[in-house]
Parts: C-alpha cells; sequence; structure tokens
C-alpha cells in the first residue's frame, strides 16, 4: 500500500505501544503499514466529499438502559478515550453526532454501540468503501472455522488449546486525528468526541483484524500456532510445549503493549470454547452450545409462518445458520438461496419476499435441528483414502449400487408409480436408497460416492438447479449426511467404469448381467453380500 506520511503530519498519537518492537518484529511483514496506524492512529476511510447527515431525531436518555451509557462515558473518559464533555463542538471544522445505543452482551452487560449507519441520505458508514482503503483495493480475510480445525487435526488427539481474549478489543487502537469530526455523540445535553476506534463503525474490525493478523504473524514465526478472530486468539500446541507457548504469548503481548483480558484468557486445557463453539481435543468433536440451537429453531419457527420480512432481519437467520454449518457441512447447502435472496436488497429497511423455495430451505433446518445434539466429528481434511467409497446407478427398470468398502450391494425393480420419472430423478433415487442402506456404517466417516449422472453430480455438490423432485431427493441424502455427520462427495464416473453399478441396476433385465456381475466382482477379491431393498424405502420421501 502506497500510503506515505506528509511532512505537515502531526506528531505520533499517545498509546500503550510499543512502536519499535513493532517495528522490529514486522521489518518484513507484508502489511507492515500498520505500524504507521499505530503510531500515527488509524484513518477511518471515509470518502466522501460531502460529510454525513446529522441525526434527525433526540437521544433517548431515560430508556431502562441508560445507565450503561453513562457508565461506558465515565470509564472510557477515565480511560482518556473519550474527550468532553463539551457544551458545544470544540473543533474549527463541523463535528458529526452519531446516536448511542446499547446491545446484550453476555448474560447482565451490554455493550455500547454508536450508531455510524444512522442518517437519512448519507451516514458514516455508507460514506466508508468495504473493498477499497485509502484509494487501493483491500480485501480483508477472516480466518475460518476450517483454519483452527486443521491446527487439531496437525497437533493430534489430545493436544493443549488455549485462548486469549484483548481487552476493550478495538477500543485500545487510536484514531487518527484527521477523523475526530467523524466520531462524536451528544448524550445528557453534554458532546463528547471519541479518539479511539470504536463499535458501530464499518472501517473498525478491519483495523483491529489487522492489527492482531500482525501479532499472529510474530507468532508463527516463533512457530507458535494461532487463529486470531478480531480481537480473540486461539491457540494449539503439543502438550509438551503448551505452557511455554501461552506464557510466551501472554509476555509478547505485554512487551508490544496490548492489554488482554484476563478473565477472558484460558491456559492449555483439553476443551475450550472459542468463538462460540466448544472444542474437544480428546474426542476430536465440536459442540454449538443448546442454548444457540433453541434460538435458531425458535427463529426458523417464526420465519416458516412470513410472507415478508426485512433485509436485517434476513441477516440474523443466514448469520445463526451460517454459524452452525461451519460444524454441519451439508447444511451450506440450504444457505445458499438464501444467500441469493439477500443480494438482491441493497438496504436494511427492504421488504424481502419469503419464496416457496426459501421455506422449503427453512423446514429442511427445522427437521434437522430438531434431532440434532449440537456435536459433531471433527473431519479429516485428508480426501486421498475416503472411510468408503460408494457407486450407484439407475436405468428405467432398476437401481443398484455397491458398498466397496462393506463389500456389500443391492439392486431393485422401480416401482411402477416411478416409472415414468426422468432418468436423473431416478439416478437420484438410486443415490438416496444406497445413503438410506449404509447411513449407520458411514457415519462419522469421508464418504466418496460415484455417479454416472452428471445433473445429479452439480445438484448434490452445488444444491441448487430447477427441477423440483431432484432438488427434494438431494434435501433427503443430505439430511440423512447431516443427521449422521457423514461428509459426502459426489463425483462423476463415466457409465462404462461403473460397471458393477450398472449391471445391478439391470439386474432383472437378463441372466447375463447377473452372471457378469458376479464375475466381475471377483476381481475385488472378496464376496459381495446382497442388501435387500423394501418397497417403502422409495416412499419414505417427505416434502421438505
Amino acid at each position: 500500500m502506497s500510503w506515505v506520511r506528509s511532512p505537515h503530519w502531526p506528531p505520533p498519537v499517545r498509546s500503550n505501544f510499543n512502536i519499535q518492537l513493532w517495528e522490529q518484529l514486522l521489518e518484513d511483514y507484508h502489511d507492515k503499514i500498520v505500524v504507521e496506524f499505530l503510531k500515527y492512529g488509524w484513518p477511518l476511510n471515509y470518502i466522501k466529499d460531502t460529510l454525513p447527515d446529522p441525526p434527525t431525531r433526540r437521544q433517548n436518555h431515560r430508556n431502562q438502559f441508560s445507565s450503561f451509557i453513562d457508565s461506558y462515558i465515565s470509564k472510557e473518559s477515565d480511560l482518556g478515550a473519550i474527550y468532553g464533555p463539551f457544551r458545544k463542538n470544540p473543533l474549527c471544522c463541523h463535528l458529526t453526532l452519531s446516536p448511542l445505543f446499547t446491545v446484550p452482551k453476555g448474560d447482565s452487560d451490554r455493550r455500547v454501540i454508536v450508531d455510524c449507519s444512522h442518517g437519512n441520505n448519507l451516514s458514516i458508514n455508507e460514506g466508508i468503501p468495504s473493498d477499497t482503503f485509502l484509494n487501493e483495493t483491500f480485501k480483508l480475510y477472516y480466518p475460518r472455522h476450517e483454519e483452527f480445525i486443521a491446527l487439531l487435526l496437525n497437533h493430534g488427539r489430545g493436544c493443549a488449546i488455549w485462548k486469549l481474549d484483548l481487552s476493550r478489543a478495538f477500543r485500545q487502537l487510536v484514531l487518527d486525528p484527521h477523523d475526530l469530526h467523524l466520531q462524536g455523540y451528544e448524550w445528557r445535553g453534554q458532546i463528547f468526541i471519541d479518539n479511539r476506534l470504536i463499535f458501530g463503525m464499518r472501517s473498525s474490525p478491519q483495523a483491529c483484524q489487522r492489527t492482531t493478523n500482525a501479532v499472529s504473524y510474530m507468532l508463527w514465526k516463533s512457530n507458535i500456532h494461532t487463529i486470531n478472530y478480531v480481537d480473540d486468539f486461539g491457540g494449539v500446541s503439543d502438550n509438551q510445549n503448551a505452557e511455554h507457548d501461552y506464557n510466551f504469548v501472554l509476555e509478547l503481548f505485554q512487551r508490544l503493549g496490548l492489554e488482554v483480558s484476563k478473565e477472558k484468557c484460558l491456559p492449555p486445557t483439553k476443551v475450550l470454547t472459542f468463538l462460540g463453539k466448544e472444542y474437544n481435543s480428546i474426542d476430536m468433536t465440536v459442540r454449538i452450545p443448546e442454548i444457540k440451537l433453541q434460538e435458531t429453531y425458535e427463529l426458523l419457527q417464526r420465519f416458516e409462518k412470513k410472507k415478508h420480512c426485512t433485509k436485517r432481519q434476513l441477516q440474523q437467520v443466514i448469520g445463526k445458520l451460517a454459524f452452525i454449518s461451519e460444524c454441519v457441512r451439508s447444511g451450506r447447502l440450504f444457505i445458499s438461496r438464501m444467500l441469493q435472496t439477500l443480494r438482491k436488497y441493497h438496504f436494511n429497511h427492504y421488504r424481502v419476499h419469503i419464496t416457496d423455495e426459501f421455506r422449503q430451505d427453512i423446514r429442511w433446518w427445522l427437521l434437522f435441528l430438531h434431532d440434532y445434539n449440537g456435536i459433531s466429528i471433527i473431519p479429516d481434511v485428508d480426501w486421498s483414502s475416503p472411510d468408503a467409497i460408494i457407486s450407484s446407478d439407475a436405468c428405467l427398470k432398476g437401481i443398484g449400487g455397491v458398498n466397496f468398502t462393506t463389500f456389500e450391494y443391492f439392486h431393485s425393480d422401480i416401482p411402477e408409480s416411478l416409472r415414468d420419472m426422468h432418468i436423473s430423478v431416478l439416478e437420484m433415487y438410486a443415490i438416496y436408497i444406497a445413503i438410506q442402506f449404509w447411513t449407520s456404517s458411514i457415519s462419522n466417516k469421508r464418504v466418496q460416492l460415484f455417479c454416472d449422472n452428471q445433473s445429479c453430480v452439480e445438484i448434490l455438490n452445488r444444491g441448487t438447479g430447477r427441477d423440483q423432485e431432484m432438488l427434494n431427493l438431494a434435501r433427503q441424502i443430505w439430511y440423512l449426511c447431516a443427521s449422521s455427520n457423514v461428509q459426502l462427495r459426489v463425483s462423476y464416473i463415466a457409465s462404462v467404469e461403473n460397471r458393477l453399478s450398472d449391471l445391478l441396476s439391470r439386474w432383472n433385465l437378463s441372466e447375463k448381467n447377473r452372471s457378469q456381475f458376479f464375475i466381475e466382482s471377483k476381481l475385488y477379491n472378496s464376496d459381495f453380500i446382497e442388501k435387500e431393498v423394501f418397497g417403502h424405502m422409495f416412499n419414505d420421501i417427505i416434502n421438505i
């Protein structure tokens, strides 16, 4: 990034940071301009030529949570993070005043938010781009749940896990003095100006994430493996190094001038809650708290009855489902259409029409969450050798499938009521029956399924398609997988390579097919066991 400090720039801001140490440890870091921002203050990246609109309504100082705002202003003022109070604007330029409000934080506490999205025509946040920073293209990357899982898998079962949390999050980061005029608020008839990054400003999480990214870089250079998400650090260590790693990080934070929240820091253990999920390195499981599952279930129940909602309400639903989908991989397919709907609407107050297809995805989640206990086995990311390999096939008269791990197979005539179905639908039925058959043996495993129908492969992998019958069957398949924690990978295979399943689907068409199956199955040096298909298995499809 080509940001260069002007010779007329103000002197460094006052902070607790040991800038010399930051410069030393980030000498080779790709984003070392972070040090300049820590030294001279973080810019808000407001790019509009006009200033935001003033508040259209007076702040309510007598609501039931006013005491939290009183306490916040008093505490932050004592820490030097807030200037004021003033009777009038103390700056020689326009001062933007934003409303204050609170949101729940834990059981009894509340977080104070500055409403930087407030404004009839232009708000502060609308003037801050999400894809550029200081006129240069910039894309911020937030670590994912899978990356912490990868650390656990790399260190192995029974490894030590620990976490640290920055105190006051991005309230430790000082604002660029040039942007002070954008961070004012009026409270109880007095004016205050915030000189730290605030909750509610679009660019604040980016600044904090870039700062903690730099710290993670320092730790990785010292062979200490962490994942940082804004102000939270989760670490994984071998048992013999765990105490050293944890204490090293605490010491480094102190040397850098970063303040940690001691009550939220947890030393090395085997079971730890990080970013809302409980990780267990002994059982190698992830658990979503029951209260989060219940909140999501009740929200979906209300949504199922709605015909319309606001964009903000839709974002709330998607956020909760995305959180669960990090542990339930199959669930991601049933958020995709919700995300497509969300992208059509630009403003939070827009009314969103809830379509039948959207409601089907809600029903899928309701059905799944009703029985889900919140515990998922941590999956092995290595797919070079899956735990089970299955193939299936269908023709207009029959279906068949093979489990090459248990050496079992099935075949069945297609019921008369289904014989007018398109061949792609019948192929999906074959996959559904195969998963139904072997659910118990593939539970908590990685399953590679081969199919010679491209439409089935695309719908199962993408979660979208035009054929409603195939989509309904796909939902059934992914419901079975999600309920049994099955990682399913579906791949296309040419018909000539899908020989055994192809012969099984044509089992009753000729004796030659049956004989050829037994001949070719001998190539696997094992006797295959036949599984019986019951007629009701074709009729167990429910509309979700």
